[in-house]
């Protein structure tokens, strides 16, 4: 709600004394508050005259503002708090405007009001002879939804809202079985015991949870027939119940039209009940048959939870289950679910009825699809069908479930918008970073978050949104999580769920809300859902100064480093770089793994400690964040540093991971001492390319600059060879050493040089050296210069330290601990100046 007129008064009147005792920075941050709560204001009062006295009021603020701005140069900054009611109240405000129709917030008050300009407008449909009339008159009999009406008397006529007619379906066997009016209770007007009731007038209104709160729409009973009479509507039969016809109408104004593009059962009975969605993939790898039937049976048969079942494409195109046909990308309503002596058993309802011409599919109206549901002759026998547990796997493509919010003790929302970064930002990825405070919590408790992406225009495509939650300060995750994971994957849904389960005994978690697509200022929603005692951490600093740091070479992906000081003292580093085939060397188990981009971060001592605490034993909050695009999976890694680059990452060297890899953004955070460390960005398949920023905060002063990549200005040949049988000879112990593949290296010139060893496919248990001799008569090992000295098995493989060398010829000898290894491998070999040859000596 807005605040009242006197309250802002009051903070005007606060303003005004602060300017007159030249409280300037006070007076300034006063009026831009009684301005935005008088333009909040002006939104929400119904009177004319009131929202004018409202506007000019606000202009008076902003004036009084600019005049001090203009006097006072060096203000303090205004600090945007996206928690303040104004703001939240402006976004939902924002959203009420759907199709070019205002929607406005429910509430007690406005939910009688049904003379809005809107009322009689009627939801465009896609045949051009439609005829709109009252139902009263046309069918013998009338009643709003009558005790006796069952889920399969709701009947989907020729509008592709199979969806809709399937979320009625489900909504009214919940009531009946018990009696919780869902998909009721929002119709108004209604008895003194919440269940509608027809209108004398045959206007009505429904309240719908929709882009972050309850909303009204407003309708009239008129209804669309083809000329003929023929209803093109959800109907009911055998007697003609008014309530679905009338849902399906309101939520077709709110979606723009009975040309409906078509939707999932779960976001139609989110709008009509608020309860929470989720959209179980069968086909996902992840996806796990016996939990996921527990879940569904325990809190289906105790009312927590409603489903409904989507088929997708396939071929043929449609299929028996018993006696029911499926028809692709279709919903279907469940009714029951059962285990017994004979299984497990779902009833399932298709909404669908023969006696009606075909629907249209409403994913790509293909012509063999609309001539397979001609030929189809689907009964009220047939519609309903029991079908095992197994073959519901089997033939579904998706399980849609909504939840009860009532299973949580606590929940709380914010809404915010996605806003480019600057004006001149191409990408088209926006994230929003959120931190919520848990209580007590312990391993194995839930922290539900779903992410609500608002609907101005349904026609909008190439939208995506992903959720992603993971614990404040990460730390070192396991090595799974390392290198084989994906998670926070972008979906074109209006709704991401994360069902977080809490891995160990922590107090906050970092929520980051991601968003791609071609639109600026996109409104969205959080909510957030948990039996644990949860809060916002209402922290949101804002820059104060900017200024370039740290520039790099020209022929460097990475342009540049930006440093900002925030108002609170933390600092930020962002660094631009481009992910490309040489640079994206995938996850720890690939031996490109060290090609990934990798900066030195250094932690300075806070200068601020007190003298009883030594500042080198003051630890910093540092936080790193990796943004690209929503089709590469990222992860940061925070390593200690041995003043190079790190080439093979173990899990005592990890302080901190952002864990599986996430489409689009990665974050992690630690506790760090004074000292230098390596941060890595890595993605998880090599070759993956696209543009990136790295940022950091952190709570006292750090640097950040690139590592150079191994080779870094100097030339690199590369040779590749293997061991055969006869030629892998092992380690000197075994007496035949020199019989090892044996390079020659012709330096022609004084230089610098290196060698890597690496097997083309990495195998853990073969360990390997790499040694360099000088050549002596008839091409025999002379004295050794260089080796990767003790036999190893790391991913990374072997590799030389950096010698000076004279011009001469030299040996490489590469080997296998083990003899008798068949198996290929890599040579790269680096010098600093071009006329260096590198030929096969011997095999």
């Amino acid at each position: 709600m807005s605040q009242s007129a006197q309250d802002i008064e009051a903070v005007y009147e606060r303003a005004a004394r602060a300017e007159l005792d030249k409280s300037y920075d006070k007076a300034f941050q006063l009026y831009i508050q009684a301005a935005q709560a008088y333009l909040q204001r002006a939104r929400t009062v119904a009177d004319e005259r009131d929202r004018g006295k409202c506007k000019t009021a606000a202009g008076k603020c902003l004036e009084r503002a600019e005049r001090i701005k203009a006097v006072k140069k060096d203000l303090a900054p205004v600090i945007r708090n996206p928690f303040a009611h104004e703001e939240q109240a402006y976004i939902l405000e924002k959203s009420s405007v759907v199709h070019d129709l205002r929607f406005p917030i429910h509430n007690e008050h406005n939910s009688a009001d049904r003379n809005s300009s809107d009322l009689d407008a009627q939801p465009p449909t896609p045949q051009t002879d439609v005829v709109w009339k009252t139902p009263h008159g046309i069918f013998p009999s009338i009643s709003l939804a009558s005790p006796s009406l069952l889920p399969h008397e709701i009947m989907q006529n020729v509008i592709t809202d199979c969806s809709v007619c399937t979320s009625i379906a489900v909504c009214l066997q919940h009531h009946r079985r018990f009696s919780s009016k869902v998909g009721l209770s929002g119709m108004r007007p209604a008895d003194e015991r919440g269940y509608p009731q027809l209108s004398e007038n045959g206007r009505y209104t429904f309240r719908f949870f929709f882009n972050g709160a309850y909303r009204n729409i407003h309708l009239n009973d008129h209804l669309p027939f083809h000329p003929d009479g023929t209803p093109i509507f959800v109907t009911t039969s055998p007697k003609f119940d008014l309530w679905p016809s009338l849902l399906e109408k309101s939520y077709m104004k709110l979606m723009g039209g009975y040309d409906f593009p078509g939707s999932n059962s779960s976001v139609d009975i989110h709008c009509f009940t608020g309860w929470i969605p989720e959209h179980i993939e069968i086909r996902s790898a992840s996806f796990e048959s016996e939990k996921t039937w527990s879940r569904m049976i325990e809190n289906y048969t105790s009312g927590k939870c409603i489903l409904t079942l989507g088929t997708g494409r396939r071929e043929p195109s449609y299929l028996f289950v018993g006696d029911m046909q499926l028809l692709p990308t279709h919903s279907y309503a469940v009714i029951d679910v059962r285990e017994d002596d004979e299984g497990r058993w779902m009833r399932v309802l298709n909404p669908w009825h023969s006696s009606s011409p075909p629907p249209r599919v409403s994913s790509g109206d293909d012509d063999s699809i609309e001539r397979g549901l001609r030929d189809m002759n689907i009964s009220s026998g047939n519609r309903i069908a029991d079908i095992s547990w197994t073959d519901i796997c089997s033939v579904f493509d998706g399980i849609y479930v909504n939840w009860d919010p009532q299973l949580f003790a606590h929940d709380l929302s914010f809404h915010g918008l996605w806003r480019p970064k600057s004006e001149k930002t191409k990408s088209r990825s926006v994230h929003s970073y959120m931190r919520l405070n848990v209580e007590s919590a312990k391993a194995g408790d839930e922290v539900w978050v779903l992410l609500t992406r608002h609907i101005v225009d349904k026609s909008r495509q190439e939208e995506y949104i992903a959720i992603h939650v993971q614990p404040e300060e990460t730390g070192a995750q396991n090595g799974d999580s390392l290198g084989r994971q994906l998670k926070g994957v972008y979906t074109s849904s209006t709704h991401a769920l994360a069902r977080y389960v809490i891995p160990e005994v922590m107090n906050c978690l970092a929520i980051v809300a991601s968003y791609e697509g071609d639109y600026e200022d996109v409104a969205f929603t959080i909510q957030v859902f948990s039996n644990l005692g949860i809060s916002w951490i209402m922290s949101f600093p804002e820059a104060v100064f900017t200024h370039k740091v740290c520039p790099l070479p020209p022929n460097t992906s990475i342009p540049t480093t930006t440093m900002l000081v925030l108002s609170n003292k933390i600092i930020f580093l962002q660094v631009d770089g481009l992910l490309t085939s040489k640079n994206a060397g995938g996850n720890c188990t690939y031996p490109t793994f060290m090609h990934n981009p990798q900066y030195r971060l250094r932690v300075h001592p806070d200068k601020k400690a007190s003298p009883a605490n030594d500042s080198r034993g003051v630890r910093s909050v540092v936080r790193a964040v990796a943004e690209g695009a929503r089709d590469v999976p990222l992860n940061v890694s925070v390593v200690w540093s041995r003043g190079e680059r790190t080439y093979d990452l173990s899990q005592g060297d990890v302080l901190a991971s952002s864990g599986a890899y996430s489409f689009g953004i990665a974050h992690t955070s630690a506790s760090l001492l004074p000292g230098e460390y390596n941060v890595i960005l890595s993605t998880f398949e090599p070759g993956q390319r696209g543009p990136f920023s790295l940022q950091f905060t952190s709570s006292t002063r750090v640097d950040v600059e690139p590592i150079p990549s191994e080779g870094a200005g100097m030339f690199c040949k590369s040779v590749r060879g293997a061991w055969e049988i006869n030629s892998a000879r092992g380690a000197p112990a075994f007496g035949l050493y020199t019989e090892n593949p044996t390079y020659e290296i012709d330096v022609k010139a004084a230089t610098q040089l290196k060698v890597r060893l690496q097997l083309t496919k990495p195998l853990s248990s073969i360990a390997l050296n790499a040694t360099i001799f000088t050549s002596s008569e008839n091409h025999t090992l002379g004295r050794q210069i260089a080796t990767s000295g003790p036999y190893t098995d790391t991913i990374s493989g072997a590799a030389t330290p950096l010698v000076s060398v004279t011009p001469g010829k030299y040996l490489l000898v590469v080997s296998t601990y083990d003899p008798g290894i068949k198996v290929s491998f890599m040579i790269s070999v680096f010098t600093k100046t071009s006329d260096v040859q590198v030929a096969l000596l011997r095999r």
